[in-house]
């Protein structure tokens, strides 16, 4: 075994990859695995995978995103003025 020095950040952040595997794996898993498993996510080319880890949205999602939240957004609006004007009448 080799010793790998990592800052806080960066250990604080390999608990969490940890953490989201082990829920996905139901079971343990080291920092070996969780390593081993980035490493083999960005050999494969499949950053889906990684921003799912971490919560990123992919760039080609974002202007759809944006869309869909100012569509939801006017709904919403649009749904309490109906219910302002149900209960002044």
């Amino acid at each position: 075994m080799t010793t790998v020095r990592v800052d806080r950040e960066t250990k604080k952040d390999l608990l969490k990859i940890s953490a989201k595997l082990q829920v996905k794996k139901g079971e343990n898993v080291t920092f070996n695995e969780t390593i081993k498993y980035l490493i083999k996510q960005y050999k494969k080319g499949e950053r889906e995978e990684i921003e799912d880890l971490f919560g990123i949205l992919a760039e080609e999602d974002v202007e759809d995103t944006r869309k869909l939240v100012r569509q939801l957004r006017k709904e919403g609006y649009e749904r309490v003025t109906s219910l302002e004007r149900s209960v002044s009448d």
